[in-house]
């Protein structure tokens, strides 16, 4: 079996649902049997097999052992991060989102 893996990188949650996500209907108003109104909906993945990661950490946040408490926060990579591995489906519209050049290390891979 062949298989693309993808890292991509989004502005936000909003940007990256609206790429990968699609709303799908669920619930209809039968009211008028000739003419069904969708009522309620929901979003599904256009591709099998995606990883929302989200943030990255760049840099670790500093922790006190004794008190727990933060010294120094964490420091993360810019955007809404997801990995995706395509098999034998069309990912040419998501070019434009690639990691380039793609991670040496990534923080997630695929088992």
């Amino acid at each position: 079996m062949s298989y693309t893996d993808l890292y991509l990188k989004f502005e936000n949650e909003e940007q990256m649902r609206s790429v990968l996500f699609e709303k799908v209907p669920t619930e209809w108003d039968q009211s008028d049997p000739e003419n069904p109104i969708a009522t309620a909906w929901e979003e599904r993945q256009l591709y099998r097999n995606t990883d929302l990661i989200n943030l990255i950490a760049t840099k670790d946040a500093t922790i006190d052992p004794e008190s727990g408490d933060i010294i120094t926060e964490a420091e993360y990579a810019e955007g809404f991060h997801v990995n995706i591995r395509a098999v034998g489906e069309d990912t040419s519209s998501l070019e434009d989102y690639r990691v380039d050049p793609e991670p040496n290390t990534p923080a997630r891979v695929w088992a």
